[in-house]
């Protein structure tokens, strides 16, 4: 489905410059909510159905926030606490703040609904929230961002946390579509760096306690790190981090 998606992509006009100003079609993960939700279907009729609708629907509104952002945000401001500092300073909404918002009312929802409570609910609300805009960080260089997803699938598959059946579903669309994210060919977008990020957050969030303090603390720590510096350049100061960067590139 992806080359049709992507003609009509461009023949819509979305259309961006990527890192290398290169004129590429944007809001390409779009594609992952969009398999996801045909490929989830039959999980609906199992006794973890309910549960399985309420990712979905964490998914789909993800999906919507990173589209709106993606088709009318601007360049500026960038980063999170300057959309904030934006808001408070200009008196106006930015796309940035609104997915903020919404992100974070959508993982509240999530947590409410899988029956978390106190110091758990917390936890998991911040690790969800923080998992989303993860990613959304890492999406700046061609195939970062699904790397990362990949990374914070790791100890979800090795425990076979529920909900194997959407992580295998991810990474069968990540392997399709990397081919084109990888050689720069298209721009993921916001729209599928939220999917990404949430459905990393959704399975995190059945690993243990323990593991998931371990990731929030790594979540927490990475985005005060973005906030002063460039993860780009952090990156290529490291040998192994640059090599991991370039793989497939």
């Amino acid at each position: 489905m992806l080359p049709y998606l992507l003609t009509m992509i461009i023949a819509g006009g979305m259309i961006k410059e990527n890192w290398r100003r290169k004129a590429v079609p944007a809001v390409a993960g779009i594609i992952f909510p969009l398999i996801l939700s045909i490929m989830m279907l039959p999980y609906l009729g199992r006794p973890e159905g309910s549960l399985v609708l309420v990712y979905l629907l964490a998914i789909q509104g993800a999906a919507f926030l990173g589209l709106l952002d993606d088709v009318l945000g601007t360049a500026y401001p960038r980063g999170l606490v300057n959309h904030f500092r934006y808001f408070i300073r200009q008196k106006k909404l930015s796309t940035g703040m609104l997915k903020a918002v919404g992100i974070s009312f959508l993982a509240l929802w999530v947590v409410l609904l899988t029956g978390n409570r106190g110091i758990d609910f917390i936890l998991n609300w911040l690790l969800l929230v923080l998992a989303v805009n993860m990613i959304n960080l890492l999406d700046l260089r061609p195939g970062r961002a699904l790397k990362g997803t990949v990374f914070l699938f790791i100890l979800p598959g090795v425990l076979q946390v529920p909900g194997s059946g959407l992580l295998f579903s991810c990474l069968g669309i990540i392997c399709a579509y990397a081919p084109y994210d990888l050689k720069g060919q298209v721009m993921l977008g916001d729209t599928g760096a939220n999917v990404l990020g949430m459905i990393g957050g959704l399975l995190l969030l059945e690993t243990p306690w323990l593991a998931k303090f371990i990731f929030l603390l790594l979540f927490v720590f990475l985005h005060l790190v973005a906030e002063k510096y460039s993860l780009t350049k952090l990156i290529e100061k490291s040998s192994f981090l640059r090599k991991i960067d370039q793989w497939g590139v």
